[in-house]
């Protein structure tokens, strides 16, 4: 055993530990691990010949819990003793790996419903600390064709250009558009500013022929449908 920079190393004895983590989860999948046992697997594609448990404990000891520490930033992951900036990229990349693997709707998905458009969305802002804005452009059988982020602001709002809505609906043949933002920390309803920009897109996009279907605004896990609200008018 040998200690480096914080770290402990091992020796051959923490292969067999390792071996049958990655056997239960390969078995179980992540059902029955701790946080500490769960960031401890990650850490084994990363740090090859370490105690990753010492460090799982010390970033749970800091950052609380699983979410904050995958939201956490770059430097502040690093300043943990034994993380290194390879281990803090490593673990930042999760969630964005999750935000894209949400951007891909299933096949058979289309979206005629604020619940097939709520389901869609929610999970894309799960991580988000400050507010973004995506539009969904979908076929005349409201079938997905792509989604686009369209701006990202500070805590408490964020600009949209209708221009751009307008050119990527048109470049992509779009003959429907989906928008969505969130909230952050504020009331689950549309504000005066989110209604009048709606306003706005809804009519820039008609005069092009395509119609803007919906605006759902997310908070959180719960989500509501400007046009269920009559709020787009």
């Amino acid at each position: 055993r040998l200690r480096y920079k914080g770290v402990v190393k091992m020796a051959g004895a923490n292969d067999g530990h390792r071996k049958r983590l990655k056997t239960r989860f390969e078995k179980y999948g992540l059902n029955n691990f701790s946080d500490v046992e769960a960031i401890e697997l990650l850490l084994f594609y990363v740090r090859a010949r370490c105690d990753t448990k010492v460090i799982a404990q010390r970033l749970l000891k800091r950052f609380e819990t699983l979410d904050k520490m995958l939201d956490a930033p770059l430097e502040e992951l690093e300043s943990v003793e034994g993380v290194g900036k390879e281990t803090a990229v490593f673990l930042r990349l999760i969630p964005e790996m999750s935000r894209r693997y949400m951007l891909i709707p299933d096949s058979a998905s289309t979206f005629n419903s604020s619940t097939a458009a709520g389901k869609y969305f929610v999970p894309l802002f799960m991580y988000e600390k400050v507010e973004v804005a995506y539009m969904v452009c979908t076929d005349n059988l409201h079938r997905f064709i792509c989604c686009r982020e369209l701006s990202r602001g500070v805590v408490d709002s964020t600009p949209i250009s209708v221009r751009r809505i307008v050119e990527i609906a048109l470049n992509n043949n779009a003959k429907n558009v989906i928008l969505a933002h969130n909230h952050i920390g504020s009331l689950l309803i549309p504000s005066y500013e989110d209604e009048e920009q709606t306003r706005e897109i809804r009519k820039a996009l008609e005069i092009v022929g395509i119609n803007l279907t919906d605006h759902i605004i997310v908070s959180g896990p719960e989500y509501i449908s400007m046009k269920d609200l009559g709020a787009m008018r």
